[in-house]
């Protein structure tokens, strides 16, 4: 019997045990954890052309154009942006991310591309 991963990943409901899964991954993949407060976790990557600067939002809910959180989560990042300059801001989700969502976003940071990891990444 196949493992339905979708179902897996969205039986993730909480913020902690999704930032454990972002940690081994970073291991994994040599990014180095800068710092780590509830959602934001900054990361530093080193290679051969330098360093870059990368930000991780995890927020274990579906995301959709009507998220009510969506104001604190850009008044977040916006302090965050001050603070540094990112090279990559990646949104993590184990629910879908709709284009309402992505819409609103990007409007509202129209000089940032995000990327997304949602549950079907």
């Amino acid at each position: 019997m196949a493992i339905d991963k979708i179902k897996l990943i969205e039986q993730i409901s909480d913020l902690e045990e999704i930032n454990k899964i972002l940690a081994n991954i970073f291991k994994d993949i040599n990014l180095k954890i800068v710092s780590s407060n509830g959602s934001f976790t900054k990361v530093e990557r080193y290679d051969e052309l330098g360093s870059q600067q990368i930000l991780f939002i995890a927020l274990p809910e579906h995301l959709s154009g009507n998220y009510d959180d969506l104001e604190n989560l850009t008044g977040s990042l916006k302090k965050e942006l001050r603070d540094t300059a990112f090279d990559s801001i990646f949104i993590v989700s184990n629910r879908h991310v709709t284009n309402g969502f992505k819409d609103k976003l990007s409007k509202e940071f129209q000089n940032i591309r995000f990327q997304y990891w949602d549950r079907e990444f």
